[in-house]
């Protein structure tokens, strides 16, 4: 009898593969937009391979991705590479000097319907890239990491971009007064690169490693979130559904989402760590770490074997196959 893949609660392999299944299916009913671009999703992650030891402990080595932004699995693949990359900037860059980090949120504004989304994110990306050329922000910056989010709200079918940052600064930056920026000067700062007179909701806290649910993880973490929730586009109403794919493909599309600034940039250059944003991104080994002929298992210390999963559209799960 052939084993149904199972992977523990962190990888529902099976439920993303269904998922994307969906989002392909609304990407062929927009085909004039998207091309053949349904067909890679539904074959992605068709085939997967692990080195498995005798305790079905699991280490992905192959699959068969298709890196398209709106597809799940490829998000959840590219989220956890991305916590991975950055904890290992940070951890590089804390070797070297002194550093205190700070998380910073920025909105755009009013939530905006489909129409006026890719504007919105226009203005928000350049606003992005005023913003720390300012003179009094960037005396401050040791390094940044920028990624941004889109949150949908299904009632007012209006869209909500933001960026989370997570920012390194020197000792000093805390003092002398001169070198601080309270929130009133981020909102300032943030409302000039917009060019906006309303009100913009900033929020800008330190990271206090030592303050339970206030660690740097804690920032890494919310940094490296999915661009957009697969929840926010999987819907059961199928024209909704359709207009919600298209909206976020042809906003997303061309753009960089993610950002490293200064010393981060620099150290992610020297790490020699991959852009997770190409279409050739390394999806399998989120870690960067070249770990596919893993003999022994790392938990157990039990010998590892090789096992392939392939997809089975007729019961909407993976079995084992022989290799």
């Amino acid at each position: 009898m052939q084993k149904i893949l199972n992977d523990g609660k962190k990888r529902d392999w099976s439920g993303k593969k269904v998922k994307s299944l969906k989002v392909s299916e609304s990407q062929k009913r927009q085909e004039d937009f998207f091309g053949s671009r349904f067909v890679r999703m539904h074959e992605c992650g068709t085939v997967l391979r692990f080195n498995e030891c005798e305790q079905e402990h699991k280490k992905l080595t192959h699959a068969n991705f298709c890196r398209d932004r709106l597809c799940p699995m490829c998000n959840g693949r590219r989220s956890l590479k991305l916590f991975a990359q950055i904890s290992q900037v940070l951890h590089e860059a804390s070797k070297r000097r002194k550093i205190r980090y700070l998380f910073l949120t920025l909105t755009g504004g009013q939530r905006v319907d489909a129409e006026a989304l890719p504007q919105r994110l226009d203005e928000m990306f350049e606003a992005c890239r005023r913003l720390f050329q300012y003179k009094q922000v960037d005396k401050n910056m040791i390094g940044w990491i920028r990624n941004l989010e889109i949150t949908y709200c299904k009632e007012t079918k209006t869209y909500h971009p933001h960026f989370h940052v997570v920012l390194g600064v020197a000792p000093g930056y805390f003092s002398p007064a001169e070198n601080y920026l309270n929130h009133q000067d981020w909102v300032s700062f943030w409302q000039r690169a917009m060019k906006s007179s309303a009100p913009l909701v900033v929020n800008i806290k330190a990271v206090k490693p030592n303050r339970r649910g206030g660690t740097i993880e804690g920032a890494v973490a919310e940094t490296a979130k999915y661009s957009v929730k697969d929840t926010d586009y999987i819907l059961d109403d199928i024209a909704h559904m359709d207009d919600v794919v298209l909206a976020l493909g042809a906003s997303l599309r061309y753009r960089r989402l993610i950002g490293f600034g200064k010393l981060f940039k620099q150290l992610h250059k020297e790490l020699n760590l991959s852009d997770i944003e190409s279409d050739t991104a390394d999806l399998v080994n989120v870690d960067d770490k070249d770990e596919y002929k893993l003999c022994i298992c790392e938990i157990c210390q039990s010998v590892m074997r090789e096992v392939e999963y392939r997809f089975d559209m007729r019961i909407m799960n993976y079995i084992e196959m022989g290799l």
